[in-house]
């Protein structure tokens, strides 16, 4: 195994445990997370996974992705808090991974390591992962896409 894949591995890891553990923990404690996590039960429920619904209604208000998550959670796990939250916590994690391959490929695998084990030690990065809101997927997006300016960037 190569050391970026150790150094990945190693952030995954780290950001895994805090992101995941006890991850239902608690309620709902926000209004929109019940309200985000009733559209991907609607989902499931009524087998429409191109347009989202509430109680009846069509709802367009955010991008489908998080509830098609959510909703592949439920059907996997169950409806729950854990299983609802899990639509922000992957892609907190897969910002922590994201960052340590920047920081390696910017300045080498110590600083990868650190860039990475930082952002999984960021305290809003562990918040938002433990609220069912979209806001996690489009950072995790931007992350993507400057990972992709730096690989351009650096290979030509």
């Amino acid at each position: 195994m190569s050391l970026t894949a150790k150094t990945l591995l190693g952030v995954a890891l780290v950001a895994g445990a805090l992101f995941l553990f006890g991850l239902g923990g608690a309620p709902f404690v926000d209004p929109p997370e019940g309200f985000h996590a009733v559209v991907a039960r609607d989902m499931l429920r009524h087998g429409d996974w191109i347009t989202p619904h509430v109680d009846g209604v069509r709802y367009f208000d955010k991008p489908p992705l998080l509830y098609w998550l959510i909703a592949c959670a439920f059907r996997a796990l169950g409806p729950g808090e854990a299983a609802a939250r899990l639509g922000s916590a992957l892609p907190a994690v897969g910002v922590a991974v994201l960052t340590a391959w920047i920081g390696h490929r910017l300045g080498g695998p110590r600083v990868g390591l650190i860039a990475g084990l930082m952002v999984a030690a960021n305290l809003e990065l562990y918040l938002f992962a433990r609220l069912v809101k979209p806001d996690l997927l489009f950072v995790l997006w931007l992350t993507f896409a400057f990972a992709g300016f730096v690989a351009a960037y650096l290979e030509r």
